[in-house]
């Protein structure tokens, strides 16, 4: 990450989907300064998500909480 090469001292706060995010991705903003995420979570049920058609399942929200 262009943070981390260039050795700025900052932290930062991010905000994603669920469904964007992996473990190496947070490894790499973890080492650049990120002190939080937060991630949103649009509805706890399947039908709902698709009747919104979002192409997320409850299945990645529960493994990331």
């Amino acid at each position: 990450m262009k943070l981390k090469k260039r050795d700025l001292d900052i932290n930062f706060v991010a905000s994603s989907r669920v469904n964007t995010i992996n473990k190496s991705l947070l490894e790499s903003l973890k080492e650049s300064g990120m002190s939080t995420l937060y991630c949103g979570v649009e509805s706890g049920s399947q039908r709902v998500l698709n009747l919104m058609k979002k192409r997320n399942h409850t299945s990645t929200s529960k493994r990331w909480i």
